[in-house]
């Protein structure tokens, strides 16, 4: 009998780590709240081509970060730029994010959600997020990839 991952042809985990997406920078400076927003590892991120890619590995090294307020921000910017790409529409939409919620929301939502994810579960975490942490233009779409390595990351920091 075959192994399901053969039969399906299941990446295995190292190339779904390496799964990489590119990333523009620029456009993400000029929305973030201010430069410390930025996480430094996406500086080191390999440019094949015209621009820069990050890998799940590097989002994953960001959020064993989380749980401080800049481990938090970078976190979640990380997670937004990997979701993201290149296109200056999609960028503009997750720079609403921070438009329309002051740091200090941002930063109060986060901490709230990320310590409801280690207390009692991604469950939970995702209400949160959808419920009383809601952070306005940040749907499902994107806050399930903060809680998908925030929680990776914690679970491999703890086990």
């Amino acid at each position: 009998m075959t192994d399901l991952t053969d039969e399906l042809h299941l990446p295995d985990h190292d190339s779904v780590l390496d799964q990489a997406i590119p990333f523009d920078k620029v456009r993400w400076m000029l929305l973030l709240p201010d430069a410390t927003w930025w996480p430094a590892e996406l500086d080191a991120c390999p440019t094949p081509e015209r621009w820069p890619r990050v890998d799940r590995r590097t989002v994953f090294t960001i959020a064993r970060e989380a749980g401080t307020t800049t481990g938090n921000r970078h976190l979640l910017v990380a997670a937004l730029v990997w979701g993201t790409g290149t296109k200056a529409q999609s960028v503009h939409r997750r720079g609403k994010i921070s438009a329309n919620t002051s740091p200090t929301g941002l930063d109060a939502c986060l901490d709230a959600a990320l310590g409801v994810l280690g207390e009692e579960g991604a469950v939970q975490a995702y209400r949160a997020l959808n419920n009383d942490q809601r952070i306005p233009y940040l749907g499902a779409a994107f806050f399930t990839k903060v809680l998908y390595f925030a929680g990776t990351a914690s679970s491999s920091r703890s086990g």
